[in-house]
């Protein structure tokens, strides 16, 4: 999966608003379980996409400047494409006061970012 990673000005409120990875994973676990026991489609994303993107999102949070474990849990922001939603991450690091969006699509409006393709992908790192 390719990544835009932004480090930008410290997130300070409505963190409240969006979801954990812990409570994300929970919430695509219990879906995969009612879809198995009742038939039908697992709705997107399934869990081992969900946890792969994370694991390279932290990879990308790296390269941009994210120096270890979070002040605050990591958070699932939702954004629109193509008839459907793709998720993103925010991280804040307290060390530094800075916050961190990882996102699929880019996202000018939070600066320049660093560009990065999964292990899965041509690996890259493109910083401006």
């Amino acid at each position: 999966m390719k990544w835009f990673a932004y480090d930008v000005v410290p997130v300070d409120s409505n963190w409240e608003y969006l979801k954990t990875v812990r409570e994300t994973v929970r919430e695509i676990a219990i879906n995969d379980a009612e879809a198995r026991v009742h038939g039908g489609d697992v709705p997107p994303p399934d869990m081992e996409e969900f946890i792969d993107a994370w694991e390279s999102a932290k990879d990308a949070a790296t390269a941009a400047g994210w120096v270890g474990e979070p002040g605050n849990e990591p958070l699932v922001f939702w954004l629109p494409v193509a008839g459907s939603f793709t998720f993103g991450f925010v991280i804040r690091q307290d060390n530094d006061d800075s916050s961190y969006v990882i996102s699929p699509v880019e996202l000018p409006h939070l600066g320049i970012a660093v560009e990065m393709l999964s292990e899965d992908d041509e690996e890259s790192f493109d910083a401006p």
